[in-house]
């Protein structure tokens, strides 16, 4: 192959053309959505135009960001410090990172399906049945058959599980403290509604 003075081949020019061309064309184009600003290939959006018969489309690779450097891998990070943050704040209740959300919802309703339990703190029902024998074991709840049907399972909490409702709060809000030190209050909001956002974007992938 033979290459160019600037150290770039021919094929790699003829093809740098071709893009550039078929990006004017999409800039002229009235149906081009575009983004408020100067235009970019990366902020355009067009339809292709159409090919030719017999035509082979192939599989372009696009440039993308490095794992280490995109927003999901620092959430991945930043999810992980803070449970492992969570689980040591917990220890001193005999708690696991986790358990604590199913006394949340045992206090605001006792005496709930396992069924609903699941869904109301977002895991499969395997996962929810060990949490629940280890909150067992620790004397914080019990499990009670349904008196309409004796199939089914509720949930309670016992006298223990009552009283450590002060103590884990307690605990929460030195959690809180850390984790959101010198965050302001728009902050804060800004974060919540960002995080409700990646929550129903995940939610809405699952369905």
């Amino acid at each position: 192959m033979r290459l160019r003075q600037n150290g770039r081949s021919s094929a790699f020019s003829k093809n740098f053309r071709r893009r550039r061309k078929i990006f004017e064309k999409a800039y002229k184009n009235p149906r081009c959505r575009r983004r408020k600003g100067s235009f970019k290939p990366s902020n355009v959006w067009f339809h292709p135009p159409p090919r030719k018969s017999g035509y082979v489309q192939t599989k372009t690779h696009m440039p993308t960001e490095p794992i280490q450097d995109t927003l999901g891998h620092l959430f991945a990070q930043t999810s992980k410090a803070t449970r492992t943050y969570a689980g040591q704040i917990l220890s001193e209740l005999r708690l696991y990172a986790g358990q604590q959300m199913i006394l949340v919802e045992l206090w605001q309703q006792d005496g709930i399906t396992l069924t609903a339990l699941a869904e109301q703190i977002d895991v499969q029902l395997p996962t929810l049945t060990r949490m629940l024998r280890r909150l067992e074991e620790i004397g914080l709840i019990e499990r009670r058959a349904d008196a309409n049907d004796q199939r089914v399972s509720l949930v309670y909490l016992t006298a223990a599980g009552h009283a450590i409702r002060s103590e884990l709060e307690d605990a929460w809000a030195r959690f809180e403290t850390t984790v959101f030190a010198d965050f302001s209050l728009e902050e804060r909001v800004i974060l919540r509604r960002l995080l409700l956002q990646i929550q129903q974007n995940v939610r809405n992938a699952d369905s």
